[in-house]
């Protein structure tokens, strides 16, 4: 029964996937605008310091919550087998990714003084929502299908697997869904997509601003002649808004619709989508269909210039996966591992040096 409700679910996301991959297809034969159409947007400024220091904001929170574990717990040497370290990790080591995500978008904030350079888009929520949406219906389903192929040569593997069970404990559970449904998606996709792939695009968009790819900061163009001020790393002010930024190169970013091409952006978004597998090495043939899930994302980043469709999309299939994943635990528990419905999570296992 669990096999047929599995197939039958994995089934009908994929002719809906197909149907929606056709209308874009039609769509863009004909020059109409479609779900992924490109909106009218800048190329955010970023610059390597501020790759560097969401970096550094990471890490040190990371520090920081290992230090309050020790010294509430004594524990220092974690065992990834352990169900209750599992738990804590996934409680607190968690819980300070999530706040080192969110002061990432606020250092991007304040130096820019736009939210646009930290993955927002003013007055288009409710679209942003609505394509989180789509993407999940466009991108999952072809994962989830190459996923299924996989596991039947490469057994999955994952942590929360061994979290959630009719034995384990109420807490281990809620952990295991606080890490796979709200940590991963909002943490992973600013890391990657507003942070990465925006310096690489920039980077990308123009090869020559070598100084202005490592500082950041926006350029002189006929259309935006004034040197506009950004924030300094490391000071606690702005510049004035009469100074003259001296970091500003003349051919620093804030680029014209027509300098942001998408044939000098298709770099980055395979150079992030790798980064994006690669770190999720480890779970048996999870890369593989991550990667190309980690294309979608970074496609529709780059479309949009928001990170709130990806952390939707990202949201969406992690609660799938941990849903069908927790029924079948459940009320499943004697079916053989190799006929459950793959779970292709992205909780982050181990959060220092593995992803940030």
């Amino acid at each position: 029964m669990a096999e047929f409700v599995s197939l039958f679910l994995l089934l009908s996301l994929l002719v809906t996937s197909a149907m929606m991959w056709q209308r874009i297809v039609r769509c863009e034969r004909r020059k109409l605008p479609h779900v992924l159409s490109d909106r009218e947007s800048e190329v955010a400024p970023l610059g390597f310091v501020d790759v560097l220091a969401a970096i550094f904001i990471a890490l040190t929170s990371q520090a920081f919550a290992l230090a309050i574990i020790e010294q509430l717990t004594g524990i220092r040497d974690f065992d990834f087998a352990d169900v209750d370290h599992m738990t804590l990790i996934n409680l607190v080591l968690g819980t300070a990714q999530l706040l080192a995500a969110g002061l990432t978008l606020l250092y991007l904030f304040n130096r820019y003084r736009n939210v646009r350079a930290a993955g927002l888009s003013p007055g288009t929520l409710t679209q942003d929502l609505k394509l989180g949406f789509y993407g999940f219906l466009l991108f999952v389903p072809p994962m989830l299908l190459l996923q299924s192929a996989l596991t039947t040569i490469w057994e999955y593997e994952h942590p929360t697997m061994d979290m959630i069970s009719p034995d384990s404990p109420l807490l281990s559970i809620v952990s295991a869904w606080w890490m796979a449904t709200i940590v991963a998606p909002v943490s992973e996709e600013i890391l990657f997509r507003v942070v990465l792939l925006s310096w690489l695009i920039r980077c990308f968009a123009n090869p020559h601003d070598f100084l202005g790819g490592f500082i950041g900061g926006r350029r002189n163009t006929k259309d935006n002649p004034v040197r506009e001020p950004i924030a300094i790393v490391g000071e606690s002010e702005s510049l004035s808004p009469g100074s003259i930024n001296p970091y500003t190169s003349p051919f620093s970013a804030s680029f014209s619709r027509g300098e942001f091409k998408h044939d000098k952006t298709w770099a980055p978004v395979l150079i992030v989508a790798l980064l994006f597998a690669v770190v999720h090495i480890g779970q048996g043939p999870a890369p593989i269909p991550i990667f190309f899930l980690g294309l979608g994302l970074c496609y529709m980043y780059r479309q949009t210039g928001s990170v709130v469709p990806c952390i939707v999309t990202h949201f969406l299939l992690n609660t799938f996966s941990m849903t069908v994943f927790t029924i079948e635990q459940f009320y499943f528990p004697d079916i053989p591992e190799e006929e459950l419905l793959p779970d292709p999570v992205s909780t982050i296992e181990l959060l220092i040096g593995h992803c940030f």
